[in-house]
């Protein structure tokens, strides 16, 4: 081969692996799409499992086909408190059997040309199962008008993408078989601490120890590769890949580098305590298969036997992983815990890397937003009865809280956007930036009142004992309609959406009610001028806090009902029109519960 030539096989090789590397992305990305926040929600649910969390760490990763994601994932649950480190102890073992899997599936290529090769496989080649991918994943892509069959379509398409890349790789790889250079590298690779040290640092340049193990796999194929040198570069490969767990980890909470921390030691634990063993094993043993020529195949019977090993070493001392991270790393900052800002890390950028799962996980900020603009209501309510400064610097924390989260979360959901997402998330991204404006309106209500208690505390004016009833009756319905709104975005609840707008029916005749008894105690001499205002105006915003209750409702009904915005004055008319037979018996229940009880004690 001439110097031009060497040059062209070397861009080919490279342009294969990079061809790889794209359809696995694909491969991952589409899946995600299609399981969605399903993945936060089993791994959030691993706190005291180490089997159960093993078990899901590992087939998630064989379907994201990444144990680097799975780990970021994981990292990223941790530090948004949703995942415990004995929890995340299990995914990270799992996910190292998971990862298993992709070289199983590249196995296959090389099937035909060895000894294991099938019947099926001599009549069925690996080009044409690429072809019959494409194609069908072509067809699902640009034919169906189904969401999930499009994503299904580019899983198959990023399949067949990945085993493409896979054979220009192989196919330019072997081409350096002609050399003698080349064997030569494989045979420096038989120094355990050389080969090791190469394969570590190979794999943490590029962060894929699953682009790693094609390239030994597609030189594999040459036949210059023996198990001796292909031992060392794979356990190399192991420590390599937690580079990504460590760059994620920075800028993280304890818990959260401890996370990436306990991938380390179990993928160092390993490859010292089994590289060890089968070293001693060899020299006494003298295997003969230990300087042949490794095959594809055994590649990845090897990545299983290692990584199932380890973990079944694990397995008998299930508090010795975190233990070992959290002597690692010191305990030496205050819990996350302890501060109510910690909400924020949630919106983890990790997450990013899975639109679905931040997709969640700006919800949950969300339901945060409202549950603190529900607490600020109360508590600016509760003024007027039980004035305290103390609340009031409490009211104004939280009014902060909102604010930064309103900010942070705009930011996220922007960065969100930018990724590619399936109809039904950026339906739920446009929801949710409509959500956390209506709670962010909801809170500065709360401001409202508050200032306006604190202003007739400082002029030693009081309400009259009717008109606090009357707003104790108020706030007890926004309340109401506060955690009924505040659980529809939490839980996506259809039955507790169908209550909003009568609550919000009833909430507006309460506050005709009012104004109504109001202007009577003005006539009368009840009520002064500058007491009425502020009554007035206290009514008028609990009228509107109920009405972006209402506002929410639709949001998430029209999320449930996968359409950019549900029309609310035909949605109002219909329930108005008994079109809808829940509205009724909602409105008579809540018109009992509140307003009747009102008219009855102001009858007293």
């Amino acid at each position: 081969m001439t110097t031009s030539e060497i040059i062209l096989t070397f861009i080919m090789a490279f342009g294969g692996l990079a061809i790889f590397v794209f359809g696995m992305h694909t491969m991952s990305s589409s899946f995600e799409k299609v399981t969605g926040p399903k993945i936060e929600k089993m791994l959030s649910s691993l706190t005291d499992n180490l089997l159960k969390g093993i078990l899901v760490g590992t087939a998630i990763t064989a379907v994201v086909q990444s144990s680097s994601a799975v780990t970021v994932i994981a990292i990223g649950l941790v530090n948004a408190g949703l995942l415990s480190l004995y929890g995340a102890s299990g995914v990270v073992m799992g996910a190292n059997i998971g990862t298993c899997a992709t070289p199983i599936i590249l196995s296959l290529t090389g099937l035909e040309d060895s000894k294991e090769a099938s019947v099926i496989m001599d009549i069925i080649s690996i080009d044409s199962i690429t072809s019959y991918l494409a194609i069908v994943g072509i067809l699902f892509l640009f034919l169906s008008k189904k969401e999930k069959t499009k994503t299904i379509g580019e899983i198959l398409l990023g399949a067949s993408i990945l085993f493409f890349g896979m054979e220009v790789l192989s196919d330019n790889v072997k081409k350096f078989s002609e050399f003698a250079a080349f064997e030569q590298i494989f045979q420096t690779m038989t120094n355990p601490v050389l080969g090791v040290l190469v394969g570590t640092a190979f794999t943490a340049v590029i962060q894929s120890s699953s682009a790693s193990t094609a390239i030994l796999q597609s030189a594999a194929l040459t036949g210059v590769v023996p198990f001796s040198a292909a031992f060392p570069l794979m356990m190399g490969f192991n420590i390599g890949t937690t580079i990504t767990g460590i760059l994620s980890s920075i800028g993280t909470s304890k818990n959260a580098k401890r996370t990436a921390m306990m991938h380390v030691t179990f993928n160092v634990f390993g490859v010292v305590v089994i590289g060890i063993a089968m070293g001693v094993i060899q020299l006494i043993m003298k295997f003969d298969w230990w300087h042949e020529n490794v095959t594809m195949w055994q590649i990845a019977q090897f990545g299983l036997f290692f990584n199932v090993l380890n973990t079944l070493i694990f397995l008998p001392f299930p508090k010795l992983l975190p233990w070992i991270a959290s002597k690692l790393v010191s305990d030496k900052t205050k819990d996350d815990e302890d501060d109510m800002e910690n909400a924020l890390a949630i919106l983890d950028p990790r997450f990013l890397v899975s639109p679905s799962i931040a997709i969640q996980q700006a919800n949950n900020v969300v339901v945060k937003m409202g549950e603190l603009a529900r607490t600020n209501i109360t508590e600016a309510i509760k003024l007027y009865t039980d004035y305290s400064e103390k609340s009031i610097e409490h009211i104004k924390e939280r009014e902060d809280i909102i604010d930064r989260m309103e900010d942070k979360l705009n930011e996220y959901l922007v960065q969100i956007s930018d990724k590619p997402l399936s109809d039904m998330d950026s339906r739920a991204v446009s929801s949710l930036l409509r959500l956390l404006l209506e709670f962010e309106r909801i809170g500065d209500y709360a401001v409202n009142i508050y200032e306006r208690a604190e202003n007739m505390h400082n002029k030693n004016i009081v309400f009259s004992d009717e008109a606090i009833v009357e707003l104790q009756h108020l706030g007890n319905a926004i309340d109401e309609i506060m955690e009924m709104a505040i659980t529809v975005v939490d839980y996506n609840d259809l039955e507790t959406v169908m209550k909003i707008e009568p609550l919000e029916e009833v909430i507006d005749r309460i506050t005709d009610f009012m104004r109504e008894k109001h202007i009577k105690r003005l006539k009368t001499g009840v009520c002064t001028i500058d007491r009425g205002i502020t009554f007035l105006n206290d009514v008028n915003d609990m009228e509107r806090i109920s009405d972006h209750c209402s506002n929410i409702a639709i949001y998430v009904l029209s999320k449930l009902a996968q359409k950019d915005v549900v029309d609310r004055h035909g949605y109002i008319e219909r329930l108005h029109k008994g079109e809808i037979p829940e509205y009724t018996g909602h409105l008579n229940a809540f018109q009992e519960k509140y307003l009747s009880q009102l008219i009855k004690t102001n009858e007293v």
